[in-house]
Protein backbone atom coordinates (compact mmCIF):
# COMPACT_ATOMS: atom_id res chain seq x y z
CA UNK A 1 0.00 0.00 0.00
CA UNK A 2 1.36 3.16 -0.91
CA UNK A 3 0.00 6.45 1.03
CA UNK A 4 0.77 10.05 0.21
CA UNK A 5 -1.16 12.40 2.44
CA UNK A 6 0.67 12.87 5.75
CA UNK A 7 -2.81 12.43 7.37
CA UNK A 8 -3.47 9.42 6.31
CA UNK A 9 -0.22 8.22 7.26
CA UNK A 10 -0.65 9.24 10.67
CA UNK A 11 -3.70 7.20 10.77
CA UNK A 12 -2.43 3.97 10.00
CA UNK A 13 0.29 4.93 12.24
CA UNK A 14 -1.92 5.65 15.26
CA UNK A 15 -3.89 2.41 14.41
CA UNK A 16 -0.61 0.63 14.75
CA UNK A 17 -0.25 -1.09 10.69
CA UNK A 18 3.09 1.30 10.44
CA UNK A 19 5.87 2.85 11.05
CA UNK A 20 6.23 6.25 9.27
CA UNK A 21 8.50 9.34 9.12
CA UNK A 22 7.72 13.10 10.01
CA UNK A 23 9.59 15.60 10.95
CA UNK A 24 10.06 16.32 14.61
CA UNK A 25 7.56 19.23 14.43
CA UNK A 26 4.75 17.64 12.78
CA UNK A 27 1.40 19.11 14.50
CA UNK A 28 0.19 15.24 13.44
CA UNK A 29 2.55 13.79 16.24
CA UNK A 30 0.31 15.67 18.79
CA UNK A 31 -3.07 15.11 17.17
CA UNK A 32 -2.39 11.46 16.32
CA UNK A 33 -0.62 10.43 19.90
CA UNK A 34 1.95 9.64 17.87
CA UNK A 35 5.55 8.07 19.73
CA UNK A 36 8.93 8.84 17.82
CA UNK A 37 10.53 4.66 17.73
CA UNK A 38 14.29 5.86 16.80
CA UNK A 39 14.85 9.04 19.01
CA UNK A 40 18.58 8.71 18.20
CA UNK A 41 18.14 9.04 14.35
CA UNK A 42 18.00 12.63 13.33
CA UNK A 43 15.77 13.88 10.01
CA UNK A 44 17.64 14.67 6.79
CA UNK A 45 17.95 18.49 6.39
CA UNK A 46 15.50 19.76 3.85
CA UNK A 47 16.19 22.39 0.96
CA UNK A 48 14.15 25.48 0.35
CA UNK A 49 13.46 27.26 -1.72
CA UNK A 50 11.35 30.29 -2.36
CA UNK A 51 9.80 31.38 -6.41
CA UNK A 52 8.86 34.66 -7.48
CA UNK A 53 8.81 36.24 -10.76
CA UNK A 54 12.00 36.67 -12.90
CA UNK A 55 10.19 40.66 -13.45
CA UNK A 56 10.29 40.91 -9.44
CA UNK A 57 13.90 40.46 -8.13
CA UNK A 58 14.88 43.90 -7.96
CA UNK A 59 12.37 44.94 -5.48
CA UNK A 60 13.13 45.75 -2.37
CA UNK A 61 10.59 43.76 -0.50
CA UNK A 62 11.52 40.26 -2.19
CA UNK A 63 15.21 41.35 -1.38
CA UNK A 64 13.98 41.54 2.50
CA UNK A 65 12.12 38.30 2.42
CA UNK A 66 14.71 36.29 1.11
CA UNK A 67 17.40 37.52 3.49
CA UNK A 68 14.49 37.05 6.25
CA UNK A 69 14.05 33.45 4.81
CA UNK A 70 17.95 32.57 4.62
CA UNK A 71 17.96 34.09 8.43
CA UNK A 72 15.52 32.39 9.84
CA UNK A 73 16.27 28.82 8.92
CA UNK A 74 19.92 29.11 9.08
CA UNK A 75 21.36 26.11 11.58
Amino acid sequence: MVLSSAECLAQVAEAGLGVIALSHDSSLIEKYNLTRVLPTVEEPPVKMCYVYPKSLRNLITVKIFGTYIKEAFKK
